[in-house]
């Protein structure tokens, strides 16, 4: 069977799952009948889009050129329009949870994929966070309406709750860890504002966390960034910082997080016993 001829569409939500599906059965009767054929990344539109867009954000990433910053306000509309609310390819606790529960889509996703791979290559080999500063819809809008809001209205987080509110976010990472490494039917993109950008499927407390967000920059610039992102908290803990690299807190906490799911990989078995046994 050719997928696209039968007219094989995805379901609202769930398209790469239902064309992977679909696949995996035609791929299955060809192995059995010994017809199997070799995999390829599959470009379509989307793909080439979401390419195109990383390539642009690299460039704005490593360029010094004169109007980068006229260039990098006109962009971040694209990011929000494109990214966002077309494609809805954001980076999320809840993709990569998937991926690593699941494998990656990286037929169906080629381009989601390149665009993953440069979001955490970039701030480890360059230095550079290219996905929050360049690439990431929620950042944009957050840069957007702090850049039109008053500055009056700005107000000065005490140093004491900033230290506090800093931690959240690898708070959010430890949460993600247990989630992913225990039965638990919970789902991630509730802790994040992401999936606001897909309105037709958003929940409550996706939109309810993306509105908080956005209007918390009015007064705190880029607050979810600082205060409430996993995503972002993940990015920055690859992140080289050159010849002044040294071993600081987020070390530890990414060590702390590494170490723990060691620990609950090598004792999976027990750890599902010991959760299940309650409920059993």
């Amino acid at each position: 069977m050719d997928l696209a001829k039968a007219g094989v569409e995805g379901v609202s939500g769930a398209t790469k799952t239902s064309l992977a599906v679909a696949e995996g059965i035609v791929h299955r009767f060809r192995v059995a009948q010994g017809e199997a054929l070799a995999r390829a990344w599959r470009w379509g539109a989307r793909d080439v889009g979401l390419a195109l867009v990383t390539a642009f954000g690299l460039w704005l990433t490593f360029t010094k050129r004169t109007g980068r910053e006229r260039w990098r306000r006109w962009f971040q509309w694209a990011v929000i329009g494109y990214v966002g609310f077309l494609n809805g390819d954001l980076l999320a606790q809840s993709l990569l949870a998937g991926w690593v529960k699941s494998g990656i889509a990286w037929q169906q996703s080629p381009g989601l994929l390149c665009f993953a791979a440069a979001a955490f290559l970039v701030p480890w080999a360059a230095k550079r966070p290219l996905y929050c500063q360049q690439l990431c819809p929620h950042g944009a809008a957050q840069e957007i309406i702090s850049r039109h809001a008053p500055a009056r209205w700005r107000v000065g987080v005490p140093t004491q709750v900033d230290r506090w509110l800093r931690c959240l976010p690898a708070l959010l990472l430890l949460f993600v860890l247990f989630i992913i490494l225990l039965p638990l039917d919970f789902d991630l993109a509730t802790i994040e504002p992401f999936d606001a950008y897909l309105i037709r499927s958003a929940g409550a407390a996706t939109l309810i966390i993306a509105v908080a967000g956005l209007l918390a920059t009015v007064w705190v610039p880029k607050a979810y960034c600082r205060y409430g992102c996993p995503t972002g908290a993940l990015l920055e803990f690859v992140r080289g910082r050159g010849a002044g690299d040294r071993f600081e807190r987020r070390d530890v906490a990414a060590g702390l997080l590494l170490l723990l799911a060691i620990l609950m990989h090598w004792q999976h078995a027990a750890w599902h016993a010991w959760w299940l046994a309650p409920g059993q």
